[in-house]
């Protein structure tokens, strides 16, 4: 019998290793997140596939770790109105990361991102987080619908302020291309639909975008206005 046949049906090493990650993954988290139950009465609703839900109420913390790709772990926060079903899952669009945690906290810090060195080596990040987590929960009362609602709002500003950066970085990137290639009316068009975020520099540029265009069309009216035999225009300057 070769190996092969000898070793069929038998889980791959590969396979007990996510295994063993898993376990070690949920046992590390009941460990250093205990606080949750201990001090604010939140209990282990699910685990899933390197995901630890706990519960309180309609309140949702769900600690994840990325065991197969990048080896990060993340936090996220959820609340569930009173219309929610009770077996509603935690989805990006009604719950928080911790990034948006620490703006409504107050709390700044170095860095909000934890990552494992390995698929194994989890256990001190994992600790850190859950220490942050800690001090972010006996610094505000998180469990509140208000709380819930100040999020949504910081939500929205965030989301408000990349909209407004990915405009500008498309503004930019065509401002520069009118700007070099000397298109100015296409230039004048495009700064005066975005003229409430314009910067100085583009200010300027549309100032003398617009000067130009004007002595363009000057110079261009000139030569396509038929003259009389006395070398006069045969149309007015003005209009009469």
């Amino acid at each position: 019998m070769d190996f092969q046949s000898e070793n069929r049906g038998l889980p791959s090493p590969a396979i007990i290793i996510i295994k063993t990650t898993m376990t070690q993954f949920y046992e590390n988290v009941k460990k250093y997140f205990s606080f949750l139950a201990d001090e604010f009465g939140f209990h282990i609703l699910e685990t899933n596939d390197y995901k630890v839900v706990w519960q309180k109420e309609r309140f949702r913390i769900s600690i994840y770790f990325d065991v197969r790709r990048s080896y990060e772990l993340d936090i996220r926060y959820g609340y569930y109105g009173s219309d929610a079903p009770e077996d509603s899952r935690f989805e990006h669009d009604n719950s928080f990361d911790l990034y948006e945690i620490l703006q409504y906290a107050r709390l700044t810090v170095d860095s909000c991102f934890f990552q494992a060195s390995s698929a194994t080596e989890f256990a001190e990040p994992l600790e850190r987080m859950a220490n942050l987590f800690h001090v972010i929960c006996r610094k505000i009362d998180l469990f509140l619908p208000e709380a819930f609602d100040a999020l949504i709002e910081i939500r929205d500003k965030n989301c408000l302020i990349y909209a407004r950066q990915k405009e500008q970085q498309k503004l930019e990137v065509l401002g520069n291309e009118f700007w070099k290639s000397k298109n100015y009316s296409s230039l004048i068009q495009l700064y005066e639909i975005h003229a409430e975020i314009l910067t100085p520099l583009e200010k300027k540029r549309l100032d003398y975008a617009r000067k130009k265009h004007r002595e363009s069309t000057i110079s261009l009216l000139r030569v396509a206005r038929p003259l009389s035999e006395n070398g006069e225009s045969e149309f007015p300057t003005e209009p009469k």
